[in-house]
């Protein structure tokens, strides 16, 4: 039987998902990496000792259900589960949390912009090719810009 092929809800008796080795990583991150989670699962906040949650697991192999909703869920280096998921190519068809920040300050759109995801608004790119009118093209060192305002 193949890793993936593994049905976890009668691998893990239910209420065990929490049981972790050494480092904290739990059944759950088993299940997240190897396998799959049952469609009621909540439990996306069990983290390992560096607080790598159950949710940023899964969004390293786009395994979170349409429903998710956490995406502000931060690790203990500022990651949150969208810019995991945006450094993966992961983010869901309609995400909108693009201004989301890390603790660095860096938003999904510009993780999601290095990693060439073409589904982000363009008004996040600088469509300008010359930036800085120096007469060099700049469009390789686009910046990014905040989205229109509402008022």
């Amino acid at each position: 039987m193949a890793m993936n092929d593994l049905n976890w809800r009668d691998l893990v008796f239910d209420g065990e998902w929490d049981q972790a080795d050494e480092h904290g990583w739990t059944h759950a991150h088993d299940a997240a990496a190897y396998g799959s989670l049952p469609d009621d699962f909540g439990e996306w906040g069990l983290a390992t000792r560096d607080g790598w949650t159950v949710a940023h697991e899964m969004a390293v192999h786009r395994r979170l259900p349409a429903r998710f909703k956490q995406w502000d869920m931060v690790d203990a280096h500022g990651q949150t589960v969208a810019h995991v998921a945006a450094k993966h190519g992961h983010l869901p068809e309609g995400f909108a949390q693009w201004d989301l920040a890390d603790h660095g300050g860096v938003t999904v759109a510009q993780v999601a912009i290095a990693n060439g995801d073409r589904s982000v608004p363009d008004y996040y790119l600088v469509l300008d090719d010359d930036d800085d009118d120096d007469g060099d093209d700049d469009s390789q060192n686009d910046d990014l810009r905040m989205p229109p305002s509402s008022d």
